[in-house]
């Protein structure tokens, strides 16, 4: 079993070695002499179940750097070793950096132990909480896109398609947060669930819309955002999505760059409007060229990450599988229709259990059409991948279970 990783910070050696000397039969000690070199060791070597800092240190004394660590590292607890005469200032440590336990010097190794073992049940727990949540929230999404891809098809398509494509704009633009991008762009496509199928062919074919029906298509982004807002840590998101509105109002009055507005949501204007573009027939280099001339006063930022985003796409290969031989895992490069010709699964999707047993039944009661052309996906070992690998892009490949 491995040892909880300790961070020691104290401008005496000697006071360090003491510490690695007492603590290390039971703790992963590393040391640094100064809140700078903590800082640098937390970047370089983290993360740290438990950082332990003396107060008193030149430059930046032990509650300064303590409150760097809450706001970078927060899931690090924090312990400061402090003398009766810097009370105050340790005070202002447990307010500003967020300090778990503060002890006073001389600390002996037995006290100093049990209050390790309270910070690292801490650590435990602050971890725990955040593994709970982020498998929580991956798993909703996860439902709530497969939902969307049984029940609008080609809203989900269209999601798929510009994922990885909004994805690479935010890398672009060296964004903190990318997941929020992803999940954005897939949740984004949920109010498509609401709208009639008639007036969704319409649309679909760029055909002129009834009355009312502009509207109800403009609304689509505040009906997705209320029903993702109550999902906890998904609040961003929500307003990621619901801000769409707005973020073309101020492209089209020139002011793009407002503060109401994050970055994330003009992402996510540009990358469907250069999809839609796209997908009529028109080249990526037109598309673009037509963005840049819109009246839509897209932010520039946006639209200069997407060009270098699109330069960057990796060309990619497919192959034709049989309908029977589809697995987990596969991505889908096509349409798959009934034999009447009703679209089941998008391109762009991911084979899942719930798609696998929904192509089965239709594929059992109506027939579908078949072969399909799938990616050849490396980082998938569920199914035969050297099979696909080595067929000709027409060749028809039963894909085995490896």
């Amino acid at each position: 079993m491995s040892r909880s990783r300790i961070l020691c910070v104290d401008d005496e050696p000697r006071i360090l070695e003491g510490l690695a000397l007492h603590l290390g039969r039971r703790y992963e000690v590393h040391r640094a002499t100064s809140g700078a070199a903590g800082l640098e060791l937390l970047e370089s070597e983290g993360p740290f179940a438990v950082v332990i800092s003396d107060m008193r240190m030149p430059v930046m004394d032990g509650a300064a750097f303590l409150a760097q660590v809450h706001e970078r590292w927060p899931e690090t607890v924090r312990m400061l070793l402090t003398g009766f005469s810097d009370m105050t200032a340790a005070a202002a440590a447990v307010n500003d950096g967020g300090v778990f336990r503060f002890l006073t010097k001389p600390c002996p190794t037995k006290k100093l132990r049990a209050a390790l073992d309270d910070a690292l049940a801490q650590h435990r727990l602050l971890t725990a909480e955040r593994d709970i949540k982020e498998r929580t929230l991956t798993g909703i999404v996860q439902v709530l896109g497969e939902i969307l891809s049984m029940a609008q098809p080609s809203a989900f398509s269209r999601a798929m398609r510009c994922r990885e494509l909004a994805l690479a704009t935010c890398r672009e633009l060296q964004r903190e947060e990318p997941w929020q991008m992803e999940v954005a762009v897939m949740l984004s496509q949920l109010g498509w669930i609401t709208v009639p199928e008639q007036t969704l062919e319409r649309w679909r074919r760029g055909d002129r819309l009834e009355p009312g029906e502009d509207e109800m298509l403009q609304r689509l982004p505040t009906v997705a955002s209320r029903m993702i807002e109550r999902i906890p840590r998904m609040e961003s998101v929500a307003e990621i999505i619901r801000l769409q509105g707005l973020a073309r109002e101020l492209g089209q009055r020139g002011e793009t760059d407002g503060d109401e507005v994050p970055l994330e949501t003009h992402v996510l204007n540009v990358v469907f409007d250069f999809d839609a573009l796209v997908r009529t027939g028109m080249s990526q280099g037109r598309a673009l060229g037509e963005l840049l001339e819109s009246d839509e006063g897209y932010h520039p930022d946006a639209i200069a990450a997407l060009t270098t985003a699109v330069g960057r796409a990796p060309e990619t290969s497919s192959r034709l599988v049989d309908i029977g031989s589809l697995r987990e895992g596969m991505v889908l490069d096509q349409d798959v229709c009934s034999i009447g010709g009703t679209l089941l699964v998008a391109r762009g999707s991911a084979i899942t259990a719930a798609l696998l047993e929904r192509l089965s039944n239709w594929h059992h009661v109506n027939g579908l059409e078949g072969p399909v052309r799938v990616r050849v996906d490396e980082k998938n070992r569920s199914w035969d991948v050297d099979a696909l690998r080595g067929a000709g892009p027409d060749e028809i490949v039963t894909a085995s279970v490896t």
